[in-house]
């Protein structure tokens, strides 16, 4: 297993990962509401060099034989008083790659990353009900600290 930062000839692998994270989004209670809202259009890589961690926004992929099976979107917001937040944007791994550790170490990535540019913390998002991906942030130290609440009007 392997990891890398995604480079533009990585594109094609990017969308097809990220359609597969939209569907299993689209399937989760609220998944409907936050493709539109939580979770941005991911843009395609648009250099090809790999090594510019100094970006505020990157993408990694995670391999196994070369093969990209995961992937990881995360940026670096400045808030006030010069606290700098890790905002992982968006987060999949294909279902039969779990359990091997491709997203512990497309985690590893992102803590080292925000490490290294003097992030104060990281936030993620888990969809209501998704244990599987709380439990697995929660191996990393990610605690809750907000709760988002909806109500759909369209049918009332």
């Amino acid at each position: 297993m392997s990891t890398r930062v995604a480079g533009t000839v990585d594109a094609d692998s990017v969308r097809f990962l990220r359609h597969l994270a939209r569907v299993h989004i689209s399937q989760q209670r609220g998944g409907e509401v936050a493709l539109l809202s939580d979770f941005a259009d991911l843009e395609a890589p648009e250099s090809n060099d790999a090594q510019d961690l100094t970006a505020d926004r990157l993408v990694w992929l995670g391999c196994i034989d070369d093969v990209a099976v995961g992937y990881v979107s995360a940026q670096i917001l400045q808030l006030t008083d010069g606290y700098a937040l890790c905002q992982i944007r968006e987060m999949f791994v294909e279902s039969e790659a779990r359990e091997i550790g491709v997203g512990e170490l497309l985690m590893k990535c992102v803590i080292q990353w925000a490490q290294e540019r003097g992030c104060g913390g990281i936030d993620a998002t888990a969809m209501p009900g998704d244990r599987e991906t709380k439990n697995f942030f929660e191996t990393f130290g990610l605690v809750a600290r907000a709760i988002t609440v909806h109500q759909d009007l369209r049918g009332t």
